[in-house]
């Protein structure tokens, strides 16, 4: 292995000196590459050190700059000129020994001294060929000067270097090609799911993207709710004999977009007369009325559920123990039965579901929307809480992105059913235009739990939907080719990563790997808020991290 002692003049190139040395220690070791400032330690003799050096060197090289052979002392002589300078006496000390190579090194525009402007003991350095290092090409001409510099044994194993390093960059590329496919089986086996990670992820990404950058709540939307203090105002239990009091509640909400009860209407209650003659006035004023349905296992309707523009089913789906997918559409027999919110925002008279394209098919009085939803899932269990969707049912269901707790529940946007009952109708007039959602609101009744761990009522998850679909929010996995496409670009960055610093210290590579997957979640989240796509981070991130671990193995084998 070859040896190198560098000899510059501090006054002239200190730096260009120390650029040199950095890379010639990273090429062949700092051990051989002597440098007077990092290879003397305190209390050792100058001269002892500079001499058993460039005994055992087997180059010099003289680093000239432009000042070189200028550079005076306090009287104004040149150093060169002192028989104790020790760049002259290096330099006759490599002249001397005709095993070393003795190399000037000229920086940038520096010129070749003559032997005329030397003293005599260093004059044959003139006849020495000079390597120049230009800052413009300095990769190049170091490159040359390695090259120079090695040794046959040297030449030897950089060029193994250099086959190992193509090896092992084709066997990373092809790695991470395996390790995609790999990951792409893993998410067809749902290989996780086992576990729920991937939805774990996925719903907390979506939580943490709510509390960066809060969903906005459409100022068309409002909330009308009984509580307990509405009981109390009324002097009266919640039952079906309230259905005269809604029948006050529709007329006070004249002008509203649409009237979507969170209730349910199955018994026969002695108001049912003036109940129904309030929903076909509204409905002739240009109000569409809604009801809900949650207990019905075959999807059958009563009497006054035929008042209704539509019923539409309450129900709200779970994962992960949270409540957070709205099944837009249930299929059942070439029957659909559309969510309440559905028919609140576009008042369908026919909704079809696409199974090739994903869409739903919601045929309006003027116009046919197609509508992305996020999920289309075969029910292998009946649902809890709501038999309308049975085992077996196709659902289309979306993704809720919650909006903040406070403004669903903040004056302007939420109304006590008491107040509302109470105004005369010309009063009213915050409700024009408005989707009108009136349900429960009561401790213990029609409550979930959603991501984050907080509590929320049935209505305004509802809500949540509605406002979703005003806003054309659609929250939707990347889908199959894009999911191999970002799982086999994570697996060949981590593969590159590794090739880049094959062996760094353990600490430095826990430290990377956690600074790639912070960047990268932190992406996920920019992503599903910016455009409503989720990313599948459990595969991506195992891709990233499994391609850096097998080239490392292979480097590191290969290495050996």
């Amino acid at each position: 292995m070859t040896t190198v002692f560098i000899s510059y003049r501090r006054e002239d190139s200190a730096d260009a000196a120390g650029r040199l040395r950095d890379r010639l220690a990273r090429e062949f070791g700092a051990e051989r590459v002597f440098f007077d400032v990092s290879n003397i330690a305190s209390g050792e003799r100058f001269a002892r050190v500079i001499a058993d050096k460039l005994a055992s060197c087997d180059a010099v090289l003289v680093v000239i700059g432009k000042s070189w052979l200028v550079c005076s002392d306090a009287q104004g002589q040149r150093r060169i000129d002192a028989p104790d300078d020790w760049v002259r006496r290096e330099i006759a000390a490599a002249l001397d020994r005709e095993r070393i190579e003795t190399i000037p090194i000229l920086i940038d525009e520096a010129r070749m001294p003559r032997a005329a402007d030397l003293p005599p003991d260093i004059a044959r350095l003139a006849e020495h060929n000079a390597h120049q290092l230009r800052h413009t090409r300095y990769d190049d001409d170091i490159g040359l000067l390695i090259e120079r510099l090695r040794a046959p044994g040297d030449r030897a194993t950089s060029l193994w270097a250099r086959l190992r390093e193509v090896l092992l960059g084709r066997a990373a590329a092809a790695s991470a090609l395996a390790i995609a496919f790999l990951m792409l089986l893993f998410a067809w086996m749902r290989v996780f799911d086992f576990f729920a990670l991937d939805t774990r992820i996925e719903s907390y990404t979506m939580w943490l993207g709510e509390q960066f950058a809060p969903v906005t709540l459409s100022p068309h939307i409002a909330i009308v709710a009984i509580t307990e203090n509405t009981e109390r105002a009324l002097d009266k239990r919640f039952d079906r004999s309230w259905r005269g009091e809604h029948a006050r509640l529709l007329r006070n909400l004249a002008g509203a977009k649409a009237v979507a009860f969170d209730l349910e209407f199955r018994e026969i209650s002695d108001f049912d007369a003036e109940f129904i003659a309030a929903v076909e006035s509204a409905k002739r004023s240009g109000t569409a009325v809604f009801f809900g349905a949650r207990s019905q296992a075959n999807w059958e309707t009563s009497a006054v559920d035929g008042a209704a523009s539509a019923v539409g089913h309450l129900c709200i789906g779970k994962r992960v123990g949270y409540a957070s997918l709205a099944p837009l559409a249930v299929e059942r027999d070439n029957r659909i039965l559309s969510a309440l919110a559905l028919h609140a925002v576009y008042r369908p008279l026919e909704v079809g579901l696409d199974y090739s394209h994903s869409l739903l098919k919601v045929r309006g009085r003027d116009a046919l929307q197609l509508l992305e939803f996020s999920l289309l899932e075969q029910v292998r269990l009946p649902h809890a809480g709501c038999v309308a969707i049975q085992k077996g049912d196709a659902v289309a269901a979306l993704m809720i992105r919650l909006s903040p707790l406070e403004g669903l529940r903040a004056p302007g946007l939420r109304y006590r059913y008491e107040d509302v009952i109470a105004q005369q109708s010309s009063a009213f007039l915050d409700f024009a235009g408005k989707i009108v959602l009136v349900g429960l609101q009561k401790k213990g009744e029609d409550k979930f739990l959603v991501r984050g761990g907080e509590e929320r009522f049935g209505i305004e998850l509802h809500a949540d939907v509605v406002n979703n679909l005003i806003s054309g929010i659609n929250v939707r996995p990347l889908g199959g080719g894009g999911e191999f496409a970002l799982t086999a670009a994570m697996a060949a960055f981590g593969a590159a990563l590794r090739v880049w610093r094959p062996h760094p210290a353990l600490r430095w590579r826990l430290v990377l790997i956690a600074a790639v997957i912070a960047l990268y979640l932190a992406l996920v989240i920019y992503v599903c808020q910016e455009f409503h796509v989720l990313l599948n981070t459990v595969y991506h991130v195992g891709a990233f991290v499994l391609a850096y671990w097998t080239v490392g193995r292979l480097a590191r084998r290969w290495a050996a």
